[in-house]
């Protein structure tokens, strides 16, 4: 339920949006990541969606590979969309004091994710703000941005052959 509710979702909307944002002047999708150190280091694979509920549930680890997909689905449709008005990016949004981050978590979870969010992360960053409006991102797609404004480079765990490996398995959904 994790992968479909923080993956599939996005996916399956933005399939159904596409002919819409196609027929716009421009149009931009964002889609929300994590912290860039958390990016870079989750394991990349693709999610097993159709993997059995079992009692080794980790709440953190399922999440993490629904966040490393929607970083492969921004890579898979920026090279989708090239010849299109439509970009997508990612983006860290900074510290969001209401998030409830590792609510369904151990405390040790729900401390870690406060701690990281309050050093790690600027609180309420402009980022979304600016991605959707600033004028010099016009034709910019395919990238992670920080939530300092800055692009940050992927790891090499990021691959088209993996985006595009996801791209196939989320069709069949």
């Amino acid at each position: 339920m994790n992968l479909v509710l923080n993956y599939l979702t996005h996916f399956w909307t933005i399939q159904a949006l596409l002919p819409l944002l196609k027929h716009s002047d421009q149009a931009r999708i964002l889609l929300v990541g994590a912290l860039p150190f958390v990016i870079n280091h989750a394991k990349v694979s693709l999610p097993d969606f159709d993997a059995p509920a079992t009692s080794k549930y980790n709440a953190m680890t399922v999440t993490a590979q629904a966040t490393a997909a929607r970083v492969l689905l921004t890579l898979a449709l920026s090279e989708r969309l090239t010849a299109t008005n439509v970009t997508i990016n990612i983006f860290h949004p900074g510290y969001v004091p209401d998030s409830n981050f590792g609510a369904g978590g151990s405390w040790v979870s729900r401390l870690a994710g406060r701690i990281l969010g309050e050093s790690f992360s600027r609180k309420n960053s402009p980022i979304g703000a600016w991605l959707a409006t600033a004028p010099e991102l016009t034709h910019t797609s395919g990238h992670f941005y920080d939530d300092r404004l800055r692009q940050v480079r992927l790891s090499k765990q990021y691959t088209r052959s993996k985006a595009n490996d996801l791209w196939r398995l989320s069709s069949q959904y």
